[in-house]
């Protein structure tokens, strides 16, 4: 063995827990946990002790597509326990590498991004954002992996609750996210080979500002172009054409989230265009991206490209984002404020709008930003 060998392996020792320390981190980081899925678990029970009852009257979920769609539920939830008792368990056993983060504000930005996040705002961008405006990651180069193992969880359980609320066909749901996974595996192989992706931005930020003025002009209050008539407005199945469309784009999506694209703004827009009711886009966007999430997630950890303490907080933060979110835009609007299925799918296409225009303007923003750092590095 060469002495650089032994010299890592004698930095890695001394960064190992004791057994006792490992232990009594690992239950203070599970407490935090299993609060967070406490809250989860109150979430389910209200969509399907009060909220399913109250916009399905008649229909049991012991049934059908509502049967399996629970079961879909009760997976996403398994894999986000799993998943976390394993990450914890294995990760807390080196000292953190940040262990002198702002608490208070790396949870607020957790909760800011769970909850843009499950109205279709994305994430990434809103926690990337805020982590770079206070300050708190000044490693830029684990940022990627910090987002990817923080967020993971949080998506996981915004995908069990869409599922378990949204009434989407099983089909198309399946179909679609296998679609997204595939084309994210070959996006993946392709990275590394693109010398300039920034070109990617520019073409899809242009792209998106282009397809959320032909979403204004399709709204049912605006309708200068119909997509009523499409079909049916919870799936894709009954006509060829519209899943075979559907699952061609969404294999591009995959592609383009490994460039570090976001899927949701053009899931938003395709499955608008398709005929789909706009909040029968959500289960879908948020399963595809979850489940491209934890793969990538175990790529960031086996590498060590993340921060530990700051992904801790994010994930548990994240959870009650999600749930309020869910509580309030999703079950509040309806139930609480009385608004029935029509205007609330009115609302949530004004949302994507806006949204679609957001991710679209960040692009072109982050790609001026971008050539305008390179023209000065030229100069010097």
């Amino acid at each position: 063995m060469r002495k650089e060998d032994i010299k890592v392996n004698e930095e890695e020792a001394q960064l190992l827990l004791s057994s006792q320390e490992h232990k009594k981190k690992f239950a203070r980081w599970m407490l935090f946990f299993s609060i967070a899925m406490v809250a989860t678990v109150i979430s389910i029970l209200i969509n399907y002790l009060v909220f399913f009852p109250w916009q399905n009257p008649g229909k049991v979920i012991w049934q059908g597509e509502q049967l399996i769609a629970f079961i879909i539920c009760i997976f996403l939830l398994l894999s986000a326990v799993v998943f976390s008792i394993i990450y914890f368990w294995f990760t807390l056993k080196v000292k953190h590498d940040d262990i002198n983060q702002k608490e208070k504000a790396i949870l607020a930005i957790g909760f800011t991004g769970g909850f843009t996040d499950t109205i279709g705002v994305g994430s990434f961008g809103v926690i990337t954002g805020l982590l770079k405006g206070t300050k708190a990651i000044k490693d830029d180069t684990k940022l990627p992996g910090t987002l990817n193992v923080a967020l993971g969880v949080s998506a996981l359980i915004e995908s069990a609750l869409f599922v378990g609320s949204i009434q989407v066909n099983i089909a198309t749901l399946l179909i679609l996210v296998i679609a997204i996974i595939c084309g994210t595996f070959v996006g993946s192989l392709f990275v590394s080979k693109i010398k300039d992706q920034t070109s990617i931005k520019i073409i899809m930020g242009v792209a998106l500002f282009f397809v959320a003025i032909l979403m204004i002009l399709t709204h049912p209050q605006v309708n200068v172009i119909s997509t009523s008539n499409i079909g049916d407005k919870t799936s894709l199945m009954d006509k060829p054409w519209r899943i075979i469309v559907g699952t061609i784009v969404f294999f591009f999506l995959g592609m383009i989230q490994s460039f570090g694209i976001g899927l949701y703004a053009p899931a938003m827009a395709t499955l608008s265009f398709l005929g789909l009711q706009q909040e029968v886009v959500f289960p879908i966007m948020a399963c595809g991206s979850a489940l491209c999430m934890l793969p990538a997630a175990h790529t960031f950890i086996k590498r060590k490209k993340y921060l530990q303490q700051t992904s801790n907080l994010i994930m548990i933060s994240a959870i009650f984002g999600v749930v309020c979110s869910f509580l309030l835009i999703f079950v509040g609007l309806q139930m609480g404020a009385g608004m029935d299925k029509r205007t609330f799918d009115i609302v949530l296409k004004w949302l994507a709008i806006a949204v679609i225009f957001y991710v679209s303007i960040s692009m072109l923003v982050e790609f001026y930003l971008i050539k305008k750092r390179q023209k000065i590095n030229k100069g010097e």
